[in-house]
């Protein structure tokens, strides 16, 4: 099933638009970062790396299958300035037996809101593959600020889906990441384990979400 069908059938509920969390009906918003942290702060960084990989691997399993979903904006002329750092995301994560995978299935028109020229296009890429085919851990550093790659830089957004429960984990960037699905049954189990790392200004909102389940 190519990664169009699967959203259609499965996730046609969820808007892969920012903030994930208040776009979905059930989520739940985990604080990465500590509040009222400096952000230079080494501490700061361990704990972001220790919530955001202790997540992952709470969803997703070596050997199982997963969508990963890259959207991105790309302008109808080249920027005048590079941004240092910026890495092509399929050719930089993906392992060489998956890169010829990734698949561009989705085109947007982006027009200027003063001038309704278009301005460029926001591009869907996807691919189904396993843990072993990219180099997630790279992947989380980036995201969240903790990776050994100085000055690497992704543009666009990232989506990990765990086909089996229809679980997206997104990382925002090194101050939280959101866990959405149709259902609030398949993440019930992450709301239960990870409790303590809950944004406290949606925890009320998500406390409801799940009252009255065991």
């Amino acid at each position: 099933m190519s990664i169009q069908e699967y959203i259609d059938e499965c996730l046609s509920d969820i808007q892969f638009e920012p903030p994930l969390f208040y776009n979905s009906k059930f989520g739940i918003h985990f604080e990465l970062g500590l509040p009222y942290s400096w952000i230079d702060d080494e501490t700061y960084f361990k704990i972001v790396k220790e919530r955001a990989q202790s997540l992952f691997s709470a969803i997703f399993k070596e050997s199982s299958s997963m969508y990963v979903l890259y959207v991105s904006f790309e302008t109808l002329e080249p920027l005048d300035a590079y941004i240092e750092g910026e890495v092509d995301f399929s050719t930089t994560f993906f392992y060489e037996s998956t890169k010829s995978d990734v698949e561009e299935f989705k085109v947007e028109e982006v027009y200027d809101e003063e001038t309704n020229e278009l301005f460029g296009y926001t591009k869907s890429y996807g691919v189904l593959c396993t843990l072993e085919d990219i180099d997630y851990k790279s992947i989380l550093g980036v995201l969240g600020g903790f990776s050994n790659e100085d000055g690497m830089f992704i543009s666009g957004r990232v989506y990990f889906i765990e086909p089996k429960s229809n679980i997206v984990y997104h990382i925002y960037d090194n101050r939280g990441l959101d866990v959405v699905s149709p259902n609030k049954e398949s993440i019930f189990y992450l709301y239960r384990e990870f409790n303590q790392w809950i944004l406290n200004y949606d925890k009320e909102q998500i406390d409801k979400t799940f009252s009255g389940m065991s």
